[in-house]
């Protein structure tokens, strides 16, 4: 039916590559994908790439897709193969083409995502960030763009950790060819933070479109990361603040290594599906809360803490923990990050009497509140018919 579509999992992509005399091997064993092996006359290495496709791919011929490019790409290709249909067909994001950069049976990414330093691992003059830059605007991408109906004006990277550091280089060097962004945890600490130093070149240049950039960590990673992050992101909005749409998350209990799983869904909805966020005060979210009735009877609840609204329904047991926290779209509307549910409220009323909720189905439906369905803000929730 409508509503709730609580989405944890995490997924990511990661894929490789191009160049002359690239040939095609058998399918991996991923639904929609075929692997590649494809050797590069720029740098010499050679790179796996993996190309998934969206399930509509064969029976619309005439589209052109989006592609997003993800680094390491062994380690999320399948996972997000196997769950990013069901993820853009609830989740109202339009499909598009995944390909993973990645290396078969090395690991070169610490040798191509950084800039070229000896200090963490020995880089050759021909590596390193710069140079692997190069084989992915002149080798990877028009080897994908050559075999694949994509649209070659919407085009994304991401990466987690080094491959999130290569992505905040990207972004700094490439956003004529890239618009989508996706830096998870990355290693801003590398060479001294010398990925900084390429700010003043970022704010001088002409860019026409805006940059969809989302960036998160957790919450248990060292301080000195979280606080670069921080310091990138207001470098970022500083330095081009009309193009760039930036979202940041801050994952809890997340560290290092957990982190992906849980900012997969925000971080594509963002990237895909940007939505402004607001922040409304308690007084704000309690004018909202409540019981409402839909038609078929079912009842929405909205709860405030002082700071989130959250949303439960009788459809589902949001007794027993739920819950939905909604981010603020505007000053009367909600949605669920990750997820297709909506809610707006028509009337700018202090206590608006009707409420539109939107579910995975896209269809819109109307609830009028209840008369004694008043939840008062609390430092926790308030759950109806419980102390």
């Amino acid at each position: 039916m409508r509503r709730i579509l609580l989405i944890f999992s995490g997924l990511l992509l990661s894929f490789a590559i191009f160049a002359a005399e690239a040939r095609a091997q058998d399918p991996v064993l991923i639904p929609s994908a075929t692997a590649y092996t494809v050797p590069s006359e720029l740098n010499g290495v050679t790179y796996q790439l993996t190309v998934v496709l969206p399930d509509e791919y064969e029976s619309n011929p005439t589209a052109r897709y989006p592609t997003f490019y993800v680094l390491d790409g062994n380690r999320w290709a399948s996972v997000l193969a196997l769950l990013l249909p069901r993820f853009t067909q609830n989740n109202g994001l339009p499909p598009f083409i995944l390909v993973g950069i990645d290396y078969p049976g090395d690991t070169g990414r610490y040798q191509d995502y950084g800039p070229v330093s000896q200090r963490y691992f020995p880089v050759p003059e021909h590596r390193g960030a710069a140079n692997f830059l190069r084989v992915v605007r002149r080798e990877i991408v028009p080897f994908v763009e050559s075999r694949y109906r994509t649209d070659p004006n919407d085009r994304g990277i991401g990466g987690h950790s080094m491959g999130g550091l290569f992505a905040a280089y990207a972004l700094l060097h490439a956003p004529d060819t890239f618009q989508r962004f996706w830096i998870s945890s990355p290693s801003l600490f590398y060479d001294d933070e010398v990925v900084f130093e390429e700010f003043p070149a970022f704010q001088r240049r002409s860019i026409r479109r805006p940059l969809y950039v989302f960036t998160d960590i957790g919450a248990n990673e060292l301080p000195t990361m979280i606080g670069a992050l921080e310091r990138f992101g207001q470098r970022l909005v500083q330095a081009q603040p009309e193009h760039i749409v930036l979202d940041t998350l801050v994952v809890p209990g997340a560290n290092h290594a957990t982190v992906v799983p849980s900012a997969f869904a925000p971080a594509f909805e963002h990237l895909y599906r940007h939505r402004p966020q607001f922040t409304l005060a308690a007084a704000e979210l309690y004018r909202f809360a409540g019981q409402y009735r839909l038609q078929d009877g079912d009842i929405i609840t909205l709860m405030t803490d002082g700071r989130d609204l959250m949303y439960g329904d009788s459809s589902i047991d949001f007794q027993h923990g739920a819950l939905v926290r909604l981010t603020a779209g505007g000053p009367n509307s909600f949605y669920q990050r990750g997820a297709p549910t909506e809610i707006e409220f028509p009337e700018s009323t202090e206590r608006p009497q009707i409420l539109r909720i939107r579910g995975r189905d896209g269809a819109w439906e109307e609830a009028v509140r209840m008369p004694s369905g008043l939840i008062e803000p609390d430092e926790r929730p308030v759950i109806l018919g419980r102390p």
